[in-house]
């Protein structure tokens, strides 16, 4: 059971080192493709670039976790005590 433990986390490291990798390329990569832009529109000035959103990523470490209070609780009735209806 321990040498299965130890494998798995051995096969995780290895994932985590290769993710680190792809993302520094693709750091890479991404300023490459912005000066090959940047190159483009100087020399073509009616290129035009489909500009695409990223999909933002939610930070977890700020995600709130809504609070389950019992009914007979007692909370704050200034939003300076840190009470906010939103909260709720």
């Amino acid at each position: 059971m321990v040498s299965v433990v130890e494998e798995l986390k051995g096969k995780l490291a290895e994932l985590e080192a290769r993710l680190e990798a792809i993302r520094a390329e693709a750091l890479i990569l991404e300023g490459q493709k912005s000066a090959f832009m940047t190159v483009l529109k100087v020399f073509d000035p009616s290129t035009m670039f489909e500009v695409r959103q990223q999909a933002k990523r939610r930070d977890r470490s700020t995600t709130r976790i809504p609070l389950v209070l019992p009914r007979d609780a007692k909370l704050p009735k200034r939003v300076a005590d840190g009470f906010h209806p939103r909260d709720i």
